[in-house]
C-alpha cells in the first residue's frame, strides 16, 4: 500500500513539475518572441550621402551615425546618391536626412524641409588646382586675378562654389558633371584651373583612368568650411538630441576612435 501511494505521489509531482516547466518554457518563448519583435520593429534612420559606399568617408559616416543613432534607440542605413540628388532625396522625405553639408543660407533656402543639426561632423576644404597655371590664390577674392584667357571648371551641385560664381573675374567658366570630369579635363589641358573639395577630388581621381591626382598642383585654399548633418523637418525634435549625442561622442572618445579607424572627412 505504501508503495502504491508513493507511486501516486511521484506521478502527481512529476505531472506538476512538467506543467510548471511547460509554463516556464511558454513564458520564456513569449519573452524571446516579444524581444525579437521589438528588435525587428526598431525604427531605422536613413541618410543619403554623395560619397561612394566603399569610400573611407562613407564608412566613417556609417560608423559615426550607427553609433550616434544607436544611442538614441534607432538603427541606421546609408544611401549613396549623386551630389544634387542626395539633397533632393533628403528634402523630399525619401530619406530622413543627409550625412554632411556646409551651413549655407542658400542651401537652407533651396531645401527648406532640411534642418541643420547644430554639431559639426567634419569640414570641407575648397582648393584651386592646376597643372602649370602661374596664379596662386588665398581666398575667394583672389579669383579676381583670373583673366579672360583662363579656363576654370568646377563640379555641378556644390553650393559653396556656385554661390561665388560672380567672383571668377573675367575667366571662362566650365561647369563639369563631376569632380572626376574636371580632373580629366585639367590633365588633358582643356582647363587651366579647377575648384573642388580636396577630399572629394582625391578620392575620385586617385588611380582613375585619365586623371592622375599626383600631377595636380594646389594653387591655393579658398575656404575651409565646417560640415553638419541635416535632418528632414519631420524629425525636427530629433535634431537637438543628435547634436547632444555627437557632442557626447566627442567627449567620451568615440568620435576620435571612429576617425582613427577611417580617414577623417576633413582636410
Amino acid at each position: 500500500m505504501i508503495i502504491f501511494y508513493a507511486a501516486v505521489l511521484a506521478a502527481f509531482l512529476l505531472r506538476t513539475i512538467q506543467e510548471d516547466m511547460n509554463k516556464f518554457i511558454g513564458a520564456l518563448l513569449a519573452v524571446l518572441l516579444f524581444s525579437g519583435l521589438a528588435r525587428a520593429e526598431k525604427p531605422v534612420i536613413t541618410f543619403t550621402t554623395p560619397t561612394q559606399l566603399e569610400s573611407a568617408a562613407a564608412r566613417f559616416f556609417e560608423d559615426l551615425y550607427s553609433e550616434a543613432f544607436g544611442r538614441l534607440g534607432y538603427g541606421f542605413k546609408l544611401l549613396p546618391r549623386p551630389t544634387k540628388r542626395s539633397l533632393k532625396d533628403a528634402e523630399s522625405g525619401e530619406a530622413d536626412g543627409e550625412t554632411a553639408r556646409i551651413d549655407d543660407p542658400a542651401l537652407e533656402k533651396q531645401f527648406p524641409d532640411l534642418i541643420r543639426v547644430d554639431e559639426p561632423v567634419g569640414s570641407m576644404t575648397l582648393i584651386v588646382y592646376t597643372i602649370d597655371g602661374p596664379l596662386r590664390f588665398d581666398g575667394w577674392e583672389d579669383l579676381s586675378l583670373l583673366g579672360k584667357d583662363d579656363l576654370v571648371g568646377y563640379p555641378r551641385g556644390i553650393l559653396a562654389i556656385e554661390q561665388h560664381a560672380r567672383e571668377f573675374g573675367h575667366a571662362r567658366v566650365y561647369i563639369t558633371n563631376s569632380a572626376l570630369q574636371g580632373c580629366r579635363m585639367l590633365t588633358a589641358g582643356r582647363l587651366d584651373y579647377i575648384i573642388s573639395p580636396r577630399s572629394l577630388l582625391r578620392k575620385l581621381c586617385s588611380g582613375s583612368q585619365g586623371c592622375d591626382y599626383s600631377r595636380l598642383v594646389e594653387a591655393g585654399v579658398l575656404e575651409r568650411i565646417p560640415t553638419y548633418p541635416y535632418l528632414h523637418r519631420r524629425h525636427a525634435a530629433l535634431a537637438p538630441e543628435l547634436a547632444r549625442v555627437l557632442r557626447e561622442m566627442k567627449a567620451d572618445g568615440a568620435y576620435r576612435r571612429i576617425i582613427q579607424k577611417w580617414e577623417k572627412p576633413s582636410d
